[in-house]
């Protein structure tokens, strides 16, 4: 079982950090809820957006591994 598990959110496109490293509850599941904010377009002109969760994982020696995960925003004509 890890030790530490963070989490940030960056736009791949410019580089904008989204949410810092984020702690998450370490057991044997966790669970990371975006919030609004944090699923947010950076863009005001890009029709959609790339965005990357890393995932910190520290292992019981101190090792640290990551994963990461894209996901896709798509804006929506009309909608704030």
């Amino acid at each position: 079982m890890p030790s530490q598990v963070q989490y940030e959110i960056n736009d791949l496109l410019s580089g904008e950090q989204i949410a810092q490293f984020t702690p998450i509850p370490v057991g044997t599941t966790s669970e990371v809820v975006v919030t609004s904010q944090q699923n947010r377009m950076i863009s005001l002109t890009r029709k959609f957006e790339k965005h990357q969760v890393t995932f910190q994982i520290t292992d019981g020696f101190g090792d640290v591994f990551y994963a990461r995960t894209i996901f896709y925003i798509l804006r929506a004509p009309g909608l704030q």
